[in-house]
């Protein structure tokens, strides 16, 4: 059974959450490989057979936080540029959904 972890404090409640997680070009490659040989494993003659990954393991749902921040980082790119061009979340997060239809009027 996952152990849920809480943090709280009087403003926020944080609850973290196990989770496991698989980049698609892995499943993408364990797909491709199930469906080369679909009849030499018995479960795979059943049309609604299940397969799972191991993947990644993060425990409570803030294992990613280390490893985001390190790919987010920018020295190349801030001394080949100079700074860095950013648009704010709000004007990103209502363009990405105006363009994919999320948005009424859009």
């Amino acid at each position: 059974m996952p152990q849920i972890l809480a943090e709280t404090n009087f403003l926020t409640a944080t609850i973290h959450l196990p989770r496991s997680l698989t980049r698609l070009p892995a499943f993408s490659v364990s797909r491709a490989r199930r469906g080369r040989r679909p009849l030499e494993l018995p479960e795979a003659r059943d049309p609604f057979a299940v397969f799972h990954m191991e993947g990644q393991r993060d425990a409570d749902g803030t294992g990613m936080i280390a490893p985001i921040r390190a790919a987010c980082d920018n020295p190349r790119l801030v001394a080949t540029l100079g700074v860095e061009p950013h648009t704010p979340l709000a004007i990103a997060v209502r363009e990405t959904l105006g363009g994919i239809g999320c948005l009424p009027g859009r």
